[in-house]
């Protein structure tokens, strides 16, 4: 396989696991940004012990289309808070927008008024890889470069670190054939669900 500086590495397989921008790689993937934003405080230690989330955040933090924002407040162990979050389709301007930053607080507020009263130090955006199902993508993605098997681990939006063993556990598991040691089923997560005519392009 050939590199963009045109360094060449032997490989047998490929796993593509470098969030959006798998779609550098593969321009067909069915896949696009979600902006979201966070804001953090300054220290207050022991203005609260654990995250705490509403009930029903992933129903609101997993919308498929619009803006949504939901109640998601972590202690750092700097002592500072960090809140959230919101997300956003179709922008894909880095830019902070006070808007949603006044609904994410009033959410917040909602649950947690003294939050009105600490001294925010800090808000940012970033942009999480989504899929137009909500779902990752794990699996094969039918061919790479000089017919290299590429193998898909991206598109999980905001829970990436958090299931990032069981999605190691089914690339493994599919790469090698040890399906017996996973009790996962990989069939929701495949791209072939998207019923997509191999969109990985020869990247020789």
């Amino acid at each position: 396989m050939m590199l963009a500086d045109g360094e060449l590495i032997a490989t047998g397989a490929v796993v593509i696991a470098n969030g959006l921008q798998a779609v550098n790689l593969l321009p067909d993937l069915p896949m696009q940004a979600k902006k979201g934003h966070l804001l953090i405080t300054d220290r207050y230690p022991s203005t609260i012990r654990h995250q705490i989330l509403k009930l029903g955040y992933i129903k609101s933090a997993h919308n498929t289309t619009g803006t949504s924002v939901a109640f998601n407040v972590q202690p750092r162990p700097t002592g500072q808070v960090l809140i959230g979050s919101s997300r956003q389709f179709d922008n894909a301007d880095p830019a902070i927008e006070p808007a949603i930053l006044a609904r994410m607080l009033r959410r917040a507020s909602n649950y947690l008024p003294q939050l009105l009263t600490l001294n925010a130090i800090c808000a940012w955006t970033g942009f999480r890889p989504a899929t137009h199902d909500g779902l990752p993508l794990i699996g094969p993605a039918v061919h790479f470069a000089d017919g290299i098997p590429a193998w898909l681990a991206t598109g999980h939006e905001g829970l990436g670190v958090t299931t990032a063993l069981a999605t190691a556990k089914l690339i493994a598991a599919q790469m090698t054939g040890a399906f017996a040691d996973v009790l996962i089923d990989a069939t929701p997560y495949s791209l072939a669900r998207f019923r997509v005519n191999d969109p990985c392009p020869s990247l020789s």
